[in-house]
């Protein structure tokens, strides 16, 4: 029985094959329509969530800094062979000084993982449901298999700028309508103008 045994393991290392994520072509990028599915919690304090369908909306590197806002990456793994498992790593770099979901805790980046197959296209996204998330500057998204960086898409969140006040412009007051039959105001006379003098008329 040993002997056998042997005999098949190496088969199956023999016929078994690795996979191998060559790169991953964007597709596109900005924001997105996100009918959201099952949220969860991550140790860094910060909601995930598993998207059931994804609509993209504009292609911009700019966001908002506004509640609802869904923005990311989609993107289709290329390697081989087709369909094999493989997880990426999944890292968001903050602005400074990060983000504080909770008094004394700064967040300055993300780490989590992306578990897909080879040939699947992707969308990475994140939504930005809390006000401690409205942090303006740049935001990363990197993905990483192992020690090799595949993919860096840079993000801009912008506050939206305060709407001006408009100018009010004050009426004159109208003068009210003199009731009928009622004397005409007659018109101030002028005064005369003194005149002038000089050395000579002393």
């Amino acid at each position: 029985m040993f002997p056998i045994s042997v005999l098949a393991l190496m088969l199956g290392l023999g016929t078994a094959q690795a996979q191998t994520v060559d790169r991953l072509e964007i597709t596109d990028f900005g924001t997105y329509k996100v009918e959201p599915g099952n949220k969860r919690e991550n140790a860094e304090g910060l909601k995930t969530t598993i998207a059931r369908r994804v609509e993209h909306l504009e292609s911009t590197t700019t966001i908002p800094a506004r509640i609802g806002i869904s923005f990311g990456v989609r993107y289709k793994i290329v390697g081989e062979p087709d369909n094999a498992e493989v997880t990426l790593r999944k890292i968001i770099s903050f602005p400074p000084p990060g983000l504080q979901p909770s008094r004394g805790k700064i967040v300055p980046q993300s780490e989590s993982k992306v578990e897909t197959t080879i040939g699947e296209t992707v969308a990475d996204l994140y939504t930005l449901e809390d006000s401690f998330e409205l942090v303006p500057g740049v935001w990363i998204v990197e993905l990483w298999d192992g020690e090799r960086k595949l993919l860096a898409q840079s993000f801009t969140i912008e506050k939206p700028a305060a709407s001006a006040k408009p100018e009010v412009t004050v009426a004159p007051k109208a003068t009210p309508p003199l009731p009928k039959g009622a004397p005409k105001a007659a018109p101030k006379a002028a005064t005369p103008a003194k005149p002038e003098t000089s050395p000579d008329d002393f």
